[in-house]
């Protein structure tokens, strides 16, 4: 909800905010994204070749668009190759922790891990760990911090025969 408030005002920190929460982007992920690897055309972003990409819903991708007409200058002008950047001195910079913090903050108060967290356990709850695992990229060891596919896999089969056995 926040996120919908504050985008026009803060294109870049909701595009940002979006990328943590619903993808569960890590920092250093985000830190890395070069423009190269945006594919509008298939609403894609490619973040590294240790996680499945990101594909971008319709207010994700607009989000995206407005943070591209807003760096287009810039990128043009300075041959930036990074979808974040700053800009300090006339010196083109990688972001920093700090940068991410601040934009972030702007739209939830709350850290990126937090809200990262908060992600990442909405979608366990929602659609099961093997999500985690196969649409985002978390390790298996990493998903058993949101419950245990093993279980999950037996609940599912368990209650499949149940719903066979009274037909």
């Amino acid at each position: 909800n926040s996120i919908i408030k504050k985008i026009k005002i803060e294109p870049t920190a909701s595009l940002i905010t979006s990328l943590y929460y619903f993808y569960a982007l890590k920092s250093s992920e985000i830190k890395n994204i070069l423009l190269e690897n945006i594919h509008l055309e298939q609403k894609m972003i490619i973040v590294s070749n240790k996680r499945p990409p990101v594909y971008l819903d319709d207010f994700e991708y607009t989000m995206l668009l407005n943070h591209l007409q807003l760096i287009s200058n810039e990128v043009q002008k300075y041959n930036i190759k990074y979808l974040f950047y700053e800009i300090n001195y006339m010196k083109i910079n990688k972001i920093s922790n700090n940068w991410i913090n601040k934009q972030i903050k702007s739209i939830y108060d709350t850290t990126p891990t937090k809200l990262r967290r908060a992600g990442l356990q909405y979608c366990s709850d929602k659609f099961g760990t093997q999500y985690l695992h196969d649409c985002m990229g978390v390790s298996l060891t990493h998903t058993n911090r949101f419950g245990n596919v093993d279980e999950e896999i037996t609940e599912e089969m368990l209650k499949e025969q149940l719903d066979n056995s009274y037909l």
